[in-house]
């Protein structure tokens, strides 16, 4: 990421987590001479139960060295160099099964694991619904105890704040094989070794390049006959950041640049409410550009809302968390995509047998409402018990199915809510069956229809789906942020089940690559304990508090500022001790000075900036103001911004027969890779 990001970004993107304190070691400045080490055998296995575990993570950093005088022999130089650093696990595996044995290829697991499940977007669609209804009380003040932090099995482990010590800068080029594999020899002097050498593998982080780079200097040296050459102690794991980094990009493609005098579109609202620092390119702005997203989505959120509640003062009918709860969830059903649309690519190219494994011969079929989840799916109406009336309503083949909570209408799911159906039937746009409580109705009787689009049989309105592809987009990113700020290790992987989605209909082949092989990695391709590492150990935790977790590529830039902040003091002399002073103030000892120097110095001359809150509060006021005669979630057919005359709000996979088999070379590639490296 610093080769692409301008040395003046500050990548924090929450603006609350200022704190980076953090606990760190002794710097070490690694060059090529620093190769002799000795190894302190592992114990026992029964011995480690409370031995934690640890990973590394390293990053490019980049300095321009700009000539006082220039010539044919004196010239600008762009510093390459790796910058490293390790964290304590605080989830330790340290007892879990590590043995390659019990590895599965990769072309035994099922396509269906590398692409999202019904399950992925059931845990969406409640997490978007917890983020709505925090955003409705605390915008609209409401003295009602929403959930803040989502629990999972680790929640306590992840609200501990981290242990991180920096492992130096490398002088090393890591944008060549040979300065990848120096740098990976290098952090491999920090693998555990077992009592005949072995080494111990741990998780070692990276961004897109650093991980692609890792995987092909492993291979490279997969023929070394020694195993520290080989590189066998590092597993190479991509992060989070630069993946959002990646689809916050994709968001800019799809939804900004165009239609600045068009109301509603981001690039008007942009102008009018002053987000001049957004720039088409997520990299350089990463900070503004998550702040008007936010700022964006909150505005979306309150026109809806009032929409909904046909009530501009809407706050005055939230008077308890299950009103909050309630008209969080019609939100979500409202903007919700059909998600059904990708199915093509999950499936497999059996002819469906039922249970009675013959072919259909002309038979009526019925599908079980479990879906995807059901192992058979598709049964003969004659070779299964259907009661009267079963097309019109939920059926499972089983009464596991039944258990799974699953529903094929509506939500997805099963609901002690009566039913109501779409008058335009077969050709309702949006399922045809829904549940009254999603669609906050009771009246069952008579003729009613789910949206203006079925009312009025006529095309779709443009305007209307740009609106709620912008608040669904701005959820998502909200939502795999949230997950971060959790470690909520299961829910980011199932983001990047969703992303694949995403990698493969904007052209993100390398980002498809890493995601297929990380989720194959959890899903049986490596062992038990490296795996669960990959899960739950790839975020630190700056203030030991619950939701203070980032990235550890984040946590990297951190780093990563610092030390360029400091390199600046040595005016282009990049001596080694001038670089390892400079490497060594990264971290603790650098903000323990800034802060003694701010609290006991400038503290006296410059005043604290005020708080962004009441300004934000007045812009959200004006937005809803300004945008609320617009109608922006009112369907009214025909309607489109003039740069976004054709836009449709759907979650589209193109070419699904083409993923498909882009899966399959990869599960070809990660096995061959496997023989070799083995």
């Amino acid at each position: 990421m610093s080769d692409e990001t301008d040395d003046d970004e500050d990548l924090d993107e929450d603006q609350e987590i200022q704190d980076l304190s953090l606990v760190l070691e002794d710097t070490i400045l690694y060059s090529e001479s620093d190769h002799d080490e000795e190894f302190v055998p592992l114990p026992e296995r029964s011995e480690m139960n409370d031995i934690p575990g640890f990973s590394v993570c390293w990053d490019n950093v980049q300095k321009m060295s700009v000539a006082r005088h220039q010539s044919r022999h004196s010239g600008n130089k762009m510093l390459l160099w790796a910058n490293c650093f390790a964290t304590l696990d605080r989830i330790s595996f340290t007892s879990s099964s590590c043995s390659w044995e019990e590895t599965v290829p990769a072309s035994s697991i099922d396509l269906k694991t590398f692409l999202p499940s019904d399950e992925d977007w059931k845990q969406l669609r409640s997490r978007m619904e917890l983020i709505v209804a925090r955003t409705l009380a605390s915008i609209l003040d409401l003295d009602i105890p929403v959930q803040q932090h989502l629990p999972h099995k680790y929640s306590t482990e992840s609200a501990k704040k981290s242990e991180v010590v920096n492992l130096g800068v490398v002088k090393e080029n890591p944008a060549t094989c040979k300065g990848v594999i120096e740098i990976m020899k290098y952090l491999n002097r920090y693998t555990p070794r077992d009592v005949e050498g072995t080494p111990w593998p741990i998780i070692c982080h990276g961004d897109q390049l650093s991980v692609e780079r890792m995987i092909e200097c492993r291979i490279a040296m997969s023929s070394s006959a020694l195993p520290g050459d080989r590189l066998e102690g590092l597993i190479p794991r991509p992060q989070n950041f630069h993946k959002r980094i990646v689809l916050l990009q994709v968001t800019l493609d799809t939804l900004f640049g165009k239609g600045a005098c068009d109301k509603g579109t981001l690039t008007q609202i942009k102008n009018v409410f002053g987000h001049r620092n957004v720039k088409k390119k997520a990299s350089d702005c990463m900070n503004h550009l998550t702040n008007f997203l936010d700022f964006v989505t909150e505005g979306h959120i309150l026109l809806l809302a009032a929409q909904l509640r046909k009530n501009e003062n809407f706050s005055e009918q939230l008077t308890c968390l299950e009103d909050v709860t309630q008209l969080a969830k019609e939100i979500i059903q409202f903007i919700w995509p059909n998600t059904n649309e990708y199915v093509a690519a999950v499936e497999d190219d059996r002819k469906y047998t039922c249970i009675c494994d013959e072919e259909d011969g002309g038979a009526e079929w019925i599908e079980c409402s479990s879906t995807m989840s059901c192992p058979t799916r598709w049964f003969h109406k004659d070779c299964v018990d259907v009661p009267d009336g079963a097309e019109d309503d939920d059926w499972w083949c089983s009464p596991e199915c039944q258990a799974r909570g699953l529903s094929a209408y509506c939500c997805g799911k099963q609901l002690e809510s009566t039913w109501i159906r779409c008058s335009s039937e077969a050709d309702c746009v949006r399922g045809e069956w829904f549940h009254t409580v999603c669609v906050g109705t009771n009246d069952t009787s008579g003729i009613w229809h789910c949206s203006e689009v079925c009312r009025s049989g006529k095309e779709i309105d443009h305007k209307q789906a740009y609106a709620m592809s912008v608040l669904w987009r701005g959820l998502m990113h909200m939502a795999e942020r949230d997950a971060e700020r959790e470690n909520d290790g299961e829910a980011m992987i199932s983001f990047w089940r969703l992303n694949m989605l995403e990698f493969w209909e904007h052209g993100h082949y390398k980002y498809l690559t890493l995601a297929f092989r990380l989720l194959a990695s959890v899903s049986g391709w490596m062992p038990k304990r490296i795996s669960e590492n990959l899960i739950w150990n790839s975020t630190a935790n700056l203030r030991g508090e619950p939701g203070c977790n980032v990235p550890l590529d984040l946590l990297n830039e951190f780093l990563n500022n610092e030390f360029k902040t400091n390199l600046k003091r040595v005016k282009g002399q990049y001596t080694d001790s001038a670089v390892q002073r400079c490497s060594l103030i990264s971290g603790t000892v650098g903000k323990g000075l800034e802060e003694k120097f701010m609290s006991q110095v400038m503290d006296k001359y410059i005043g604290r900036s005020k708080s962004a809150h009441a300004a934000h509060t007045r812009d959200l006021k004006k937005f809803v103001k300004l945008y609320k005669g617009e109608r922006l979630f009112q369907c009214l057919p025909g309607r489109h911004h003039s740069s976004y005359e054709h836009f449709v709000h759907s979650i589209p996979l193109r070419t699904p027969s083409k993923l498909k088999d882009r899966l399959m070379k990869y599960c070809v590639k990660l096995d061959t890779e496997r023989l070799l490296c083995k």
